[in-house]
C-alpha cells in the first residue's frame, strides 16, 4: 500500500505532507466524516484557494 492520502495523486490542493502521511478520519458535520488535512475546525483551507483555480481546458 502507498503511504499518504489515497487521493493525493489527483488533488489540486495536495501538500508534500498528503503524499507521506495518511490522514485521520475526522467529523465535520452531522453524519459526515473526511479524511483530510486540508480541513481545519473553521471549514474546508481549499476553498480558499478554490477561488483562483480553474481545470485545465480542454483543447
Amino acid at each position: 500500500m502507498v503511504p499518504g492520502c489515497r487521493f493525493a495523486g489527483r488533488c489540486p490542493f495536495a501538500t508534500d505532507e498528503c503524499h507521506t502521511t495518511e490522514p485521520a478520519l475526522r467529523k465535520v458535520a452531522s453524519g459526515h466524516r473526511i479524511a483530510c488535512r486540508r480541513v481545519s475546525d473553521d471549514g474546508p483551507v481549499m476553498y480558499a484557494v478554490q477561488e483562483t483555480w480553474s481545470p485545465p481546458t480542454n483543447g
